[in-house]
Formats: structure tokens, sequence, C-alpha cells
């Protein structure tokens, strides 16, 4: 291992993947290490839990990864309504509940698809199908988080060349949407696409960096690495990664919220950060991702680790008073997410052995 601070790159721990997967999919929550079926289940979890699963085979070569695969992509074919959108949460016996449609849970989906259309047999085929459905209501998203996630589906579309003629334009009006919030909020002292970061926030200038990748568009390098910079520069106290809290979280003139820090930021960090490491090979870039990384295993505020190594589970959170010990899928997923992440970008990159 080259680092303390670069823990957690080994072969990941599946076991709490498979406890929180039943016959119809990713289960939502859990108290403490076991799956609370009270809650039932969330397509966007559903989603997360597809990309990681594709992650599972092309990194590790997951024996059961293919059949997860399969199993996720069902229940988002399922959620699927006739008009492209997707129903989110669904009952434990297996209803869809009434709710507004979220656009988060739209553009990830249309992430996972995008990430799927390559994969051999009726696991692409049945992809392609739900894309084209999805793709033609694309070009409404109003919120940010949502054309992010719509954004990495399209800039994966363009790479591979599907439907140029579609995906092409449509990256393009959704990234230069969001470069049109980051003008319209920047200030010298607010780099920022909004007047407050709330959740998911690398999210945004991840999505510009790959719309470079994907065009070539120098805008886009800019200000993904400018908003990407500004937020860095918000999570780090010392040598310690600390997201902004869900609790207030960050608004233009104060001080980011410190709790509760959640492992939704501490995975789109690291993912983030891997995505520009990549890009620009920047070093300053993997040394944040591997503090990110390492905020799950103890490199934290309240020093508690969130990977339970009894469980193979991710602690929901890190609050004033120590570690939530409640382990759900969002946890578990964006932990499982940075680790496949960093072993494709840094680990095969270097051919560095890890430990196993």
């Amino acid at each position: 291992m080259r680092a303390e601070s670069e823990r957690g790159v080994g072969p990941p721990d599946l076991r709490h993947l498979f406890r929180m997967t039943d016959d119809t999919g990713m289960l939502q929550h859990a108290r403490h290490g076991i799956p609370d079926r009270r809650h039932g289940y969330t397509t966007d979890d559903n989603a997360r839990a597809l990309l990681v699963a594709l992650k599972l085979q092309e990194v590790w070569e997951v024996p059961r990864s293919r059949e997860l695969a399969e199993l996720y992509l069902s229940f988002l074919g399922h959620a699927q309504r006739e008009d492209g959108g997707f129903r989110n949460f669904m009952d434990y016996q297996r209803r869809f509940l009434a709710e507004e449609e979220s656009e988060d849970c739209f553009g990830r989906c249309l992430w996972a698809l995008a990430a799927t259309l390559g994969s051999a047999g009726a696991l692409g085929d049945a992809a392609q199908e739900r894309l084209d459905l999805a793709l033609p209501r694309a070009a409404a998203l109003r919120f940010l988080r949502g054309q992010a996630h719509a954004v990495r589906a399209l800039a994966l579309l363009v790479e591979a060349r599907f439907a140029l003629r579609r995906t092409r334009p449509l990256l393009r009006k959704l990234s230069g949407s969001l470069l049109h919030a980051y003008r319209e909020a920047c200030r010298p002292d607010w780099r920022w696409f909004e007047p407050e970061a709330t959740y998911g926030n690398a999210d945004l200038p991840h999505a510009l960096l790959l719309a470079w990748a994907a065009t070539g568009d120098e805008r886009y390098r800019q200000a993904g690495t400018q908003t990407l910079d500004f937020l860095l520069e918000s999570v780090w106290t010392g040598k310690l990664f600390r997201p902004v809290g869900n609790r207030g979280w960050w608004r233009q003139g104060e001080a980011p919220a410190r709790y509760d820090q959640q492992p939704l930021e501490a995975g789109t960090t690291a993912d983030a950060c891997l995505t520009a490491y990549r890009l620009t090979g920047e070093e300053r870039y993997r040394r944040a991702a591997a503090g990110a990384l390492a905020w799950f295993h103890g490199r934290n505020s309240r020093k508690v680790d969130l990977y339970d190594a009894q469980t193979g589970g991710c602690r929901d959170g890190i609050t004033p008073t120590g570690a939530n010990r409640n382990q759900g899928a969002e946890s578990l997923l964006s932990m499982l997410w940075a680790q496949l992440v960093w072993t494709e970008t840094v680990q095969r990159r270097e051919e560095t052995t890890v430990y196993a």
C-alpha cells in the first residue's frame, strides 16, 4: 500500500451489496447493517447499483456482476413510464408511490443506461431500448444536478458515437446550461453555480470536465477546473477532507456546515478529482481523491471508520457525536464507486500492487 491516505483501494468488499439486493433490486435503507424493508426501493439507488455492477465487471471481473447488472437494469425498465420518464420510490410490495418526478433520478438513469449500452447481448439491447425512450426528455431538464447526470450520459454516448445527431446537440445544450448558471452566480469570492452549495456538489464541475473531454470546448475545461478547485478549497481542514454538511449546507458569504457529512459527498468528490487527474495529469487531483477516499477509513474530523469491516457496509455519515450507524444503499454505493474508479484510474494506470 502506497500511503495511509490511500487506503480502501483493494478488491471491493461486496458482502453488503449482496445483502442489500433481493430479487427485486437494491433496497434503500438499512438499520445498522441489516436491510430495512419498510422503506422499499428507489430507482435512483438501482441506477447507482447498475453503474457499480458494470464497473465491477470491467475492473475486477466479478463473476456475478453481469447477473447484478441485469437485475438492476430490469428494475429501471419496470420504473420507466411510457413517456420515457422514471418513477422513483417503490414500496416493499413492489408498488410505485405517487410523487413528482425527480430530475436527479432521471439524469442518473440516463447515465446508467448510457454506461450499459456497450454491454454484449440482451443487456446492451435492453439498455438501448430504454435509452431511446428516455432521450427525448433530456432537453427539458431544468435542475442542475439532473442536467449534470445527463451530461455524463451524453458524454458517454458521444464518445461511443451513438445517435450523434441527437446526442451531440443535447450535450452542448445541457453543458451550456451549466456554464450559464456558473457565469450568472460567479463572484470574485464565490466561484460556484448557485448561491448555495448543497449535495452532490462535485457532480457539477465533473460534468463540465467530461463535456470538455467530449467536445474539446475550452470554456468547459476552464469553468470545470475553476469550480472544482473552489469546492476543494472549502472541504479541507488541515490534511483532512471535510465535505459540506447537510445541516445547513454552504451559503454564499457563510462557512460550510460541518455536519452531517455524507458518503455521497466523499464519493462524488473522489470521482470528480479522478476525472480531473485523468484529463489533466495534475498530481494535486490524485491527492485530493486519495483524501476523499481516506475519509471513509477514519481520516476525517471525528476519526471514525465509515467502512464497517464486520458487514462490508458503509455508515450513513458523520454527525457531531460520531458515525451514523445505519448503512444504506446510497452510502455503500458511493464508497464502492469511488474505490472502483480509483482502481481503474490510478492503480491500474500506475500498475501499483495494493493489498487484496
